[in-house]
């Protein structure tokens, strides 16, 4: 059997390995907030182009429909 030392020598590598997997993990985890915080900032700006886009077609439509009185 091995000595006393030896025996805590494993569990602190299991001990040091566990922090660099979570290590990784956490590193892993900032670069999917930071990619999720552009795509939700992604969609208001697209959101807000519908909405103007909307707008757009609205007045467009209104145009449409007051050159129709005319000509009727």
């Amino acid at each position: 059997m091995g000595s006393e030392k030896d025996k805590s020598h494993l569990f602190k590598w299991t001990d040091k390995s566990v922090v660099e997997e979570i290590e990784d993990i956490q590193d892993l985890f900032d670069v999917l907030l930071v990619d999720n915080i552009e795509f939700q900032k992604s969609v208001r700006v697209g959101e807000a182009m519908m909405k103007g886009h909307e707008s757009r077609t609205e007045e467009m439509e209104d145009a449409i429909a007051h050159c129709e009185e005319k000509i009727t």
